[in-house]
């Protein structure tokens, strides 16, 4: 009878523990370090190529953002960083939106598109953020590209 409470009680600890180490931010993922600190020097640096109006979605509107930008990475043979890419609204709506990336490219090319979002007139800004940790602590790198969708002025249709 003894020996049943005490399997119990481990069955009952095992998912406490999977959680732990699932949960546990310095564990590492495929072969990535996760470690703050403990990574090598790593530079990241942003270079937005255009941010540009179109028809993406083919839906016979040009309301929709195309966005191409290129992420470098050096200083580590693997890099785990979170990328924000956002547009912001001439009213100052903005929309975030959250990727973490994986990879041992030393160059990234990126596109992305923004569905249905060119809703009013005037200057949007395409915006780029990643964080990212080193052995300096952790790190942000941010660029930003202004562009301005037909009908700039205030009164006139977006589209």
């Amino acid at each position: 009878m003894p020996m049943h409470g005490k399997r119990i009680a481990f069955i009952a600890f095992l998912p406490l523990l999977l959680v732990g180490i699932t949960l546990n931010p310095w564990a590492s993922v495929s072969g990535f370090p996760h470690a703050p600190y403990e990574a090598d020097e790593v530079i990241i640096t942003i270079t937005i190529l255009s941010a540009y109006y179109t028809d993406a979605d083919g839906d016979g509107f040009a309301d929709d953002v195309v966005a191409h930008f290129d992420v470098a990475l050096s200083g580590a043979e693997a890099y785990v960083f979170d990328m924000f890419p956002s547009l912001t609204l001439p009213s100052g709506l903005t929309y975030i939106y959250w990727y973490t990336v994986l990879t041992n490219c030393t160059l990234i090319h990126f596109t992305i598109t923004f569905y249905n979002h060119i809703t009013e007139s005037g200057w949007y800004i395409f915006a780029i953020a990643t964080l990212y940790f080193s052995n300096n602590g952790r790190n942000i790198v941010y660029a930003e590209f202004p562009f301005d969708p037909p009908g700039g002025s205030p009164d006139q249709d977006p589209c």
